[in-house]
């Protein structure tokens, strides 16, 4: 019995001293996972602004050719199209 007790007294340290390194190894992961999502959502942030100026930038042209057209139309004596 002793023997016995003594054998679960080692499994139970075992285990513990794995269970302990499973949970560092959790924290760990949990951790870089942080702080890929947050780097990850200031990149979206960032890409977001990017796509918002190039939109806008985008109008900008689009409104600038139609004037430029509506111009060119109207010189060439054309009805303007739209």
């Amino acid at each position: 019995l002793d023997k016995t007790n003594e054998r679960l007294d080692a499994v139970r340290v075992e285990l513990k001293d794995e269970l302990d390194a499973l949970r560092r190894r959790v924290v760990e992961s949990e951790v870089r996972l942080a702080t890929v999502t947050t780097q990850l959502s200031s990149d979206v942030q960032d890409l977001s602004g990017v796509i918002r100026e190039w939109r806008e930038e985008h109008r900008a042209d689009r409104a600038d050719f139609r004037a430029r057209l509506l111009r060119l139309e109207r010189h060439a004596g054309l009805e303007p199209a739209g």
